[in-house]
C-alpha cells in the first residue's frame, strides 16, 4: 500500500508546457494505492470514489498502469484497488497521484528500491497515455508536496517556495473537467497558427509567475490576488476557460477573494480563490451555488 497527492496550480498552467515555469502546489487529498498478484493474468483496477471498476487491456487506466509497470521493469498485470479522495476529471492531478502512489505500492511489493527520478520517469510514462504531451508537474506535487516553481525540461527543475504568510484556498469543482490531452494540444495549435501572439502571451505568463514567486515570499497577498486574475485573464485568452468556470471566478471575486482563477488544464474542473478570515464564509456560500464540491485548504509557510 502507498499514498500520492493531488495538486493545484496556483499560477502557469498550459504556459508550462511551452517552457514557461508555473508555481504549484500539493494539496491534502490523496490517491491510496493497494496492489496484490493478479489471480487470473489480467490487469484489475477497483476505483469506488471514481465509479472505477476495469479490467483487461481495453481501458486507457488499464493501459497507463501497464505502461508505469512496463517503465519499471515489473511483472505484471496486477490486481489495485485506489481510495481516492483526489477528484477524477477535475485537474487536480488524479492520475498522477494514481501513478506515483500505484507505482510506490508496486515497487514496496517487490522489494524493490529506485530514484526518485526513475519513478518520476516511469509516472511520465503512464500519463503519456491519459495527456499525451505532460509536463510533469502534477507528478512532481503528487511525489514531494509543498509549494515550488516548476520548470519542464531533462530533467525538471522544482524550487521550494517559502510562503512568508500562510494561502487560504478555496478550491471549488465547477464541473467535470475537458480532456486533459486535447485541450493541450488545442493550446499547442492555436499557438502554430498565431505564433506571435502566443509569444506575448508567454511572455505574460512568465512575468505573472515572476511576479507571484517574489509576491508568495514576500507575503504580498492583495498583489497575488491581483496576479491571479492576470492569470485567469491569460487562460481565458488561450482559450481554456469556460463560461461556467468565468461564473465561478467572478462570484468568488465579488464575494470578497482577493483572487480567483481556474486551476488546471480548464475545460471545466475546478477554481481557486485566495481568501483570508474575514471572506472565507462568504466566498465558500457563494461558490455552492456554481459548484458541486468544494474544499477549504491552507498552505503552510
Amino acid at each position: 500500500m502507498s499514498r500520492a497527492f493531488g495538486k493545484v496550480l496556483l499560477f502557469g498552467e498550459h504556459a508550462v508546457v511551452h517552457g514557461v515555469p508555473a508555481i504549484a502546489a500539493g494539496l491534502p487529498l490523496d490517491v491510496v494505492a493497494r496492489v496484490a498478484p493478479s489471480s487470473d493474468g489480467l490487469w484489475r483496477v477497483e476505483a469506488p470514489s471514481w465509479r472505477l471498476s476495469e479490467q483487461g487491456a481495453s481501458s486507457r487506466v488499464v493501459q497507463a498502469l501497464s505502461a508505469l509497470a512496463h517503465a519499471l521493469h515489473l511483472p505484471a498485470p496486477m490486481t489495485v484497488t485506489l481510495d481516492a479522495a483526489v477528484p477524477a476529471g477535475a485537474g487536480l492531478g488524479s492520475s498522477a497521484a494514481m501513478a506515483i502512489a500505484v507505482g510506490r505500492a508496486l515497487l514496496e511489493f517487490y522489494g524493490k528500491a529506485i530514484p526518485d527520478e526513475a519513478l518520476f520517469d516511469a509516472a511520465m510514462a503512464s500519463e503519456r497515455v491519459f495527456h499525451g504531451n505532460p509536463s510533469g508537474l502534477d507528478h512532481m506535487a503528487a511525489m514531494r508536496g509543498g509549494v515550488f516553481r516548476f520548470l519542464r525540461g531533462q530533467p525538471p527543475v522544482a524550487e521550494p517556495l517559502t510562503l512568508a504568510t500562510p494561502l487560504q484556498l478555496v478550491v471549488a469543482q465547477v464541473d467535470r473537467g475537458g480532456d486533459t490531452g486535447q485541450l493541450v494540444a488545442g493550446v499547442a495549435q492555436r499557438r502554430l497558427t498565431h505564433p506571435a501572439t502566443f509569444d506575448h502571451l508567454l511572455a505574460s505568463f512568465r512575468s505573472v509567475v515572476d511576479d507571484a514567486t517574489t509576491a508568495l515570499t514576500t507575503g504580498r497577498l492583495a498583489y497575488v490576488g491581483e496576479l491571479m486574475n492576470i492569470n485567469h485573464g491569460l487562460l481565458s485568452a488561450i482559450g481554456v476557460s469556460t463560461a461556467s468556470l468565468d461564473v465561478a471566478v467572478h462570484a468568488a471575486r465579488e464575494a470578497g477573494a482577493l483572487g480567483a482563477k481556474l486551476t488546471g488544464a480548464g475545460g471545466g474542473g475546478c477554481m481557486i480563490a485566495l481568501v483570508d478570515a474575514t471572506t472565507c464564509q462568504a466566498v465558500q456560500s457563494t461558490l455552492k451555488a456554481v459548484s458541486q464540491k468544494q474544499w477549504t485548504v491552507v498552505l503552510p509557510c
